[in-house]
């Protein structure tokens, strides 16, 4: 291989080596800007009642209601404080049942098509941070984003739901 072949190649690679992280990152960019990420594509219920009404399912009664407060960005944990990172905030929820058990899944869904699940949180916790009171019923709380204007309850395979609007939303 000649002299001139060599240096040829060495320069080609540098440019290479120089020009590629930049072409690549310029790409990437790109594709993130023009592709947000797609919501849950959740249902919206058809069927819903407000929080606090009573609700016959499948023979059982079960009743969805809030404590004094419905939205927090922090919650005081034993030695700990959780704040909400922007654009989420904590919703404190409890749920009377006939037959006091659980039907199944339960899930809140927003106007903007995401679903959230419960939180792993103890049932004292929940009731201090949203002035629930800490009886037999079961009590929830979710972690949704703050910008949905209604959020929608809903217990198991059933399509009735409670809806709740966002009165966090400045």
């Amino acid at each position: 291989m000649s002299q001139d072949a060599a240096q040829s190649t060495k320069r080609k690679w540098l440019l290479f080596m120089i020009f590629a992280p930049g072409i690549f990152l310029i790409l990437y960019w790109a594709s993130l800007r023009y592709n947000p990420p797609a919501a849950d594509g959740v249902e919206m219920p058809q069927t819903y009642v407000e929080l606090g009404e009573r609700v016959q399912l499948d023979g059982t009664g079960y009743r969805v209601y809030q404590g004094t407060k419905l939205f927090s960005e922090r919650v005081e944990l034993p030695n700990n404080l959780a704040i909400a990172e922007p654009g989420r905030v904590y919703v404190g929820l409890g749920l009377e049942a006939d037959s006091g058990k659980l039907p199944g899944e339960i899930k809140v869904i927003d106007t903007l098509g995401s679903m959230y699940a419960p939180l792993d949180v103890k049932r004292d916790v929940v009731a201090s941070t949203f002035g629930l009171t800490n009886d037999d019923h079961d009590l929830f709380m979710f972690k949704v984003s703050s910008k949905a204007e209604n959020f929608y309850f809903l217990i198991g395979d059933h399509k009735q739901a409670w809806r709740f609007a966002n009165t966090y939303r400045e």
